[in-house]
């Protein structure tokens, strides 16, 4: 397998870069170009599916971010890795942008709200794979990815090969691909997990101190429902007060404003994907007790009411 050549080749733009390129020459920036009509399809709803982008049988893609055509901002109900073959990148996660140099790799979670602007010179690999096919899969140490991650990878050829090989397979599409594939991208994980969990950091909640430190915040995420200061304590073996002070330390907020922000996240979901939710029905879902309480934090976090805000969704 030739990788400079298949490297090579990716750097190339593809016949609707090209198009995409010509418009910007002729219109300038301001004017995005967004007549990519079948390609940008899947992307006019809210919510990307599983659907518009796994043909049946299939549990995992990849493909190449296109330059020169305007993305929206979207969410998707499946797993998306970003891999920067070549930076710069800028990517906006739920709100907030990100710089990426080459051999960042990002883990984007469902239902997070992202997109990525990548320049003629660059190159980014997304890797796509169905979530319940991505928690099957046995990977040591593997992180739960209910955060966006960061691994930085740098210049590691291995990670670079490695992504390489998975395009190269799908574009081969020789028998047993889908299953060399699959193998590929266990290998690839197994890798990052291996060399890069002490280094790999959540975007959105600037830089966790320790591997302890992300495994806390992803097991306040999984249990947001019920979990309390106390609960988390027992399950780590750490008196309250000092789990209270790791956590703030680690990642810059307390054990209680990370709490809401996820609570908040998931109430935002509800209300965006079910506009016609009960306002009790909410708060029981993400496991506030207070109605008024979370009037007043969702009206923080997102600048409206509950009440306002699905109605946005409400007769779509």
């Amino acid at each position: 397998m030739n990788y400079e050549q298949i490297f090579q080749d990716l750097l190339e733009l593809s016949p609707e870069e090209q198009r995409g390129k010509r418009w910007y020459l002729g219109h300038g920036a301001e004017m995005p170009y967004t007549q990519l009509q079948e390609t940008l399809q899947p992307y006019n709803s809210d919510t990307l599916r599983d659907i518009d982008f796994f043909p049946e049988g299939k549990d995992l893609e990849i493909q190449k971010t296109l330059r020169y055509v305007d993305i929206p901002a979207h969410r998707h109900t499946f797993l998306e890795l970003a891999y920067i073959a070549k930076g710069p990148c800028r990517q906006q996660v739920d709100r907030q942008m990100f710089d990426h140099q080459t051999g960042d790799f990002v883990v984007i979670p469902p239902e997070m709200l992202h997109t990525l602007y990548v320049p003629e010179e660059s190159l980014c690999l997304t890797i796509k794979i169905r979530r319940e096919t991505f928690l099957s899969l046995s990977v040591p140490n593997m992180a739960m990815f209910v955060l966006p991650l960061l691994f930085p990878c740098g210049e590691d050829a291995f990670v670079l090969h490695t992504a390489l090989s998975l395009w190269d397979q799908q574009t081969q599409a020789l028998p047993y691909c889908d299953e060399i594939m699959m193998h590929l991208f266990v290998l690839l994980m197994t890798y990052l997990m291996q060399r890069y969990h002490d280094e790999m950091r959540p975007l959105n909640m600037g830089q966790v101190t320790s591997y302890k430190t992300l495994q806390m915040v992803n097991y306040i995420f999984e249990n947001y429902q019920t979990i309390t200061l106390r609960s988390l304590a027992e399950v780590f073996h750490y008196n309250e007060s000092y789990l209270s002070d790791l956590i703030r330390k680690g990642t810059g907020k307390t054990f209680t404003e990370n709490l809401r922000e996820y609570r908040m996240y998931h109430a935002e979901e509800i209300l965006r994907t079910n506009p016609n939710s009960k306002l009790a029905a909410v708060c029981e879902a993400i496991g506030y007790g207070d109605t008024v309480q979370f009037i007043r934090d969702f009206k923080a976090r997102y600048g409206v009411t509950p009440a306002k805000y699905k109605q946005r969704f409400q007769n779509r």
